[in-house]
């Protein structure tokens, strides 16, 4: 039941609330299939708004290649959830105005601080990609709106409790507990919940203290705005911003694997983003003095960390062979070595078959236990002629010094029949049954002095391996494959003998076809492929001297569409670009659109899927007249 205290700030009659564009706005974005003009029809209802936006839109924050001057072309330029973004941040800064200045309250203090955290949110979640950056933005500006509430109906009550433990502190809840009998993030839930916005906002501004009571759809963006305030204090508090660095990166590494050194060049950003955000908003918001100094004891302590890591990150800890850190390492030794002594080097890929089938049906406990016998066998199968290595998961990766194709291919037989040769003993694990038969699927290639397509570096050797892999799963598993060149009848290199480099601009915001697009696309050698959520990092790309020689975009993005994007490469000195646009919907009008806007072909994911590969050789090809012709 709510305290007391707390009725009284819900039902203050003075509490900030949302404009009805706001409201509309909102309102009409619950609905998946809103179109862009019936937002615009809503936010040009309020003409000061309008006049906010296409400021922002136009300022160098955004960096588009022309103006942009109506909330029709806004929303086309920048996307849905980036106007709807800044339609809410510009309503909840104007409506706090009327709270003013409180006794030990600072309003400006607040929104600096806010903007920061927000800031922080954006460009952590353009990183990580587990959460939308605009909407990351969005929740983590909203987050402290309890505060508000609190202080507009409790006022110097409130703020004295406080001024004692800090308005940004993890002490705080505890502190407004003990007096109040409730939390900020219970008022501001609360307030959220009244004015309906999105439940991933609410969940920010109820749980950015307890982001493990989050529910799993709305972990991702509570985790990522807490960490964009923590990135907020450590770069502006003057003391005890190492105890906050240490925070901010055990979480990281917790929550998204990721350590320090990944997203640190970041922290300068953060700091740039908040400035340029607060001139959108009219704050005027100081460079921190302590940035320098925060990175150089950063770089100092990750440095620390790299040597400590070093001795310790060496082996598997289940299986006792090196891991893949070690195998990188030592492939690209041995490759130079190979290269400069005109000797081969042999590479195998093995892979457990159907493995998750072990897990599903056995138990994890069991499954470790083939993996460890995996392990031993593959090992004592090898023996002197190579080193053995945990490559990750199933998959196993063997060194072969000396090896040619043929010398190579035997040993991986060998390594095969010691594998599936006898069953696992499983019986000192607890599962269904005592003994478990497991096949291994392994290809091998190798370097070879004078070969006529002897493989440039290690990455692309250890991508022949991999890609034989591939092929001995496809026929039939339990076998071994060898990369034995561009034969018709073997496993084909799809790259031109001349070693010609193709840059593909792919441009897609679902996280899992992105990855499936890129896979694809990089197992073909001389491929480099760039990867953008939307219009506004391929305008940056762009601004930056990028030039791509084939793109292929999604329809709908996170910010712009598949069009803009045609429009935006059109607009480059190679105007010949082969431009394919895709969509899962693909009708008449979004295909006529894609071709209006200079799109070379547009086609739907249905009909890719039928034809992968075929489709990833027109597109490494860089030429789309066999698919017009098809």
């Amino acid at each position: 039941m709510p305290s007391e205290a707390l009725e009284r700030v819900l039902s203050c009659p003075s509490l900030p609330s949302l404009p009805a564009v706001a409201m509309q706005v909102l309102e009409l974005t619950r609905n998946p299939d809103v179109s862009l003009r019936d937002i615009a029809r809503a936010v040009e209802k309020d003409q000061a708004l309008v006049g906010k936006i296409l400021k922002t839109v136009n300022s160098s924050f955004y960096g588009l290649s022309q103006p942009c001057g109506t909330v029709d072309r806004a929303l086309n330029f920048l996307g849905l959830n980036t106007v709807k973004s800044l339609v809410l941040g510009f309503s909840l800064i104007d409506t706090s105005r009327s709270i003013g200045e409180q006794p030990l309250f600072s309003l400006d203090d607040y929104w600096v601080r806010s903007i920061y955290a927000a800031s922080g949110a954006r460009v952590l979640a353009m990183q990580l990609r587990r959460a939308d950056p605009d909407e990351s933005f969005t929740a983590a500006l909203f987050q402290d709106i309890g505060i508000l509430a609190s202080v507009t109906a409790l006022g110097k009550q409130y703020t004295q409790v406080c001024a004692e433990t800090g308005f940004d502190g993890d002490t705080l809840p505890t502190a407004e507990k003990a007096a109040f009998g409730f939390t900020h993030m219970e008022a501001g839930a609360a307030l959220a919940t009244k004015w309906r916005l999105p439940k991933p906002y609410v969940d920010v501004v109820q749980f950015h203290h307890s982001p493990d009571q989050a529910s799993s759809a709305s972990s991702a963006i509570v985790r990522t705005a807490v960490l964009g305030r923590l990135a907020t204090d450590a770069l502006r508090c003057e003391s005890g911003a190492n105890r906050v660095m240490r925070e901010f990166e055990f979480l990281l590494g917790e929550w998204f694997g990721q350590t320090f050194k990944q997203v640190e060049g970041h922290f300068n950003e953060i700091s740039l983003a908040a400035k340029e955000i607060g001139k959108i908003f009219n704050f005027v918001i100081q460079t921190p003095t302590n940035v320098s100094n925060l990175m150089a004891e950063a770089q100092e302590r990750t440095i620390e960390i790299q040597i400590a890591t070093e001795r310790e990150a060496q082996t598997d800890a289940l299986t006792g062979l090196p891991n893949r850190r070690r195998f990188e390492e030592q492939s690209e030794v041995l490759f130079k070595m190979a290269s400069t002594t005109n000797s081969p080097l042999g590479v195998a890929f093995c892979d457990g078959d159907s493995f998750k089938k072990v897990n599903d049906t056995l138990g994890h406990q069991a499954g470790d236990e083939v993996l460890v016998q995996i392990a031993s066998r593959l090992a004592e199968a090898v023996g002197e002629a190579g080193v053995v290595f945990r490559y990750g998961g199933e998959e196993f990766a063997v060194l072969l010094p000396g090896a040619n194709l043929a010398r190579s291919r035997e040993i991986a037989e060998r390594m095969r029949t010691a594998v599936c040769g006898t069953p696992m003993d499983l019986g000192a694990v607890e599962n269904p049954v005592d003994h478990h038969s497991q096949t291994v699927s392994i290809g091998v290639a190798s370097w070879e002095p004078g070969a006529s397509h002897a493989p440039p570096s290690m990455s692309e050797l250890i991508r022949r391996a991999d890609e034989a892999v591939y092929k001995a799963k496809e026929n039939g598993r339990n076998r071994v494959e060898m990369w034995v060149g561009p034969e018709k009848d073997g496993i084909e290199e799809s790259c031109d003998s001349t070693g010609a480099i193709t840059n593909v601009l792919l441009v897609e915001d679902d996280p899992l076809s992105a990855t499936l697009w890129r896979t694809m696309l990089l197992k073909v050698p001389g491929v480099r492929v760039t990867l953008e959520s939307g219009i506004l990092g391929v305008h940056r790309l762009f601004k930056a001297g990028f030039s791509p020689d084939v793109v292929v975009t999604d329809y709908c993005l996170s910010s712009g569409s598949g069009t803009d994007v045609v429009r935006a490469v059109r607009e480059l000195p190679n105007k010949r670009v082969p431009i394919l646009v895709v969509s899962a919907l693909l009708d008449d009008h979004r295909k006529a659109e894609g071709l209006m806007a200079g799109a070379t072909m547009c086609v739907s994911k249905i009909d890719i899927s039928k034809r992968f590969r075929w489709w990833i050789e027109q597109i490494t090809k860089g030429d789309f007249s066999e698919a017009m012709a098809a």
